[in-house]
This record gives C-alpha cells, sequence and structure tokens, in this order.
C-alpha cells in the first residue's frame, strides 16, 4: 500500500489506518499505534525519517498508493 516518493510526508495516523485495514482485510494482528510506529522506525529503508509538525507525526519520503 505504500510508496517510496523523494519529497513529501504521511501523517504517522494515516499510515497507521492503512494498516489496520490491511490487517483486517488480510486476517492479520493489528498491533498498537505506538508499536506500529516504533516498527516503521526500525525500517529506514521505509522512509526518510520522522518530523513533528503543527503537533503531528509524520514520515517523510513515504506516501500511500493511489489507485487509479
Amino acid at each position: 500500500q505504500c510508496i517510496k516518493v523523494d519529497e513529501g510526508v504521511t501523517n504517522t495516523k494515516t499510515l497507521n489506518d492503512a494498516y489496520k485495514a490491511w490487517c483486517r482485510v488480510n486476517g492479520y494482528f493489528v498491533m498498537s499505534a505506538k508499536k506500529f510506529t516504533a516498527n516503521m522506525e526500525t525500517h529506514p529503508e521505509w522512509h526518510d525519517g520522522r518530523v513533528m509538525m503543527h503537533g503531528l507525526s509524520y514520515f517523510k519520503g513515504v506516501s500511500l498508493r493511489t489507485n487509479g
């Protein structure tokens, strides 16, 4: 569902919500938001770091794939 992008950020909650939906559709256990974020941070090959902007958490260099 995610793709690596050269520029841009995606809200951590948006990524987590997409992850939870994917897990439910595919029958996988859903980890907590805290564990999801920690797991994302252990995989720097998936993104370009995490930043805080206006009190919200974002991952840089990753985006959700769009259908179309």
